[in-house]
């Protein structure tokens, strides 16, 4: 599959995960915040869920849906700890990640880098 094909299904596959995130968020302040403190809440959106978010099945739901996997550079699934690394930046520099895929011949981010992970079409 060629290059651009591969950005635009994970570009798909963000906004999916994007409408996933917003709706748990959603979900959280109707049925969560109310019982817990709201920087606690706070934290758990930015930080905990993007970090987990690919940690369902190994990768995340619009990733399934776009028919995308990562994979580590053996070609196997990453292990959790590759899967958490590789998105311990995304709360953080999102637009340089956007940056960093597009000038990259293999379209890896900067959280796959550190995290030794390629994602490529299933």
């Amino acid at each position: 599959m060629d290059k651009e094909s591969i950005f635009i299904r994970r570009g798909i596959a963000f906004l999916i995960d994007i409408l996933l995130f917003v709706i748990v968020i959603f979900l959280g302040v109707i049925f969560i915040l109310p019982y817990v403190a709201l920087d606690e809440f706070r934290a758990t959106c930015a930080v905990v869920l993007p970090l987990f978010k690919d940690s369902f099945l190994k990768r995340s739901i619009g990733k399934r849906i776009v028919g995308l996997k990562i994979t580590n550079k053996r070609g196997e699934v990453p292990k959790y700890g590759q899967i958490i690394l590789r998105n311990i930046t995304l709360p953080f520099i999102l637009m340089i990640e956007i940056i960093v895929m597009l000038v990259r011949h293999d379209i890896r981010r900067i959280g796959d880098l550190f995290a030794g992970t390629y994602v490529l079409a299933k």
